[in-house]
């Protein structure tokens, strides 16, 4: 039972980014918002055009527990460290940043 329930809850939880993203998409493309970039931990390193050079490998926190209460110093460097390492890679490659 234990195993249909996790099933069910991502199953869920899955259709649910996909229709956030897919919002975001429609509003880009009426003119709602200008633009947006979406990176997350589980992005693969050899898809990324221009990572960085000390860029805290997917491998490190792919697998690491969505229970953050108990999270160590180590890992949470980790994770936030990553998370703003993508998002510079990101950035550039999706939005139209107007020159002042």
């Amino acid at each position: 039972m234990a195993s249909r329930l996790n099933r069910s809850f991502a199953t869920v939880h899955r259709k649910a980014q996909d229709t956030a993203r897919s919002r975001l998409h429609e509003w880009a493309a009426s003119g709602r918002i200008d633009g947006f970039a979406l990176a997350y931990l589980g992005m693969k390193d050899d898809r990324l055009p221009a990572p960085p050079a000390d860029l805290v490998p997917r491998t490190a926190v792919a697998t690491y527990p969505t229970n953050f209460a108990a999270m160590s110093r180590i890992h949470f460097d980790a994770i936030t460290t990553r998370g703003e390492q993508l998002m510079r890679t990101v950035l550039p490659m999706y939005l139209r940043i107007p020159s002042h």
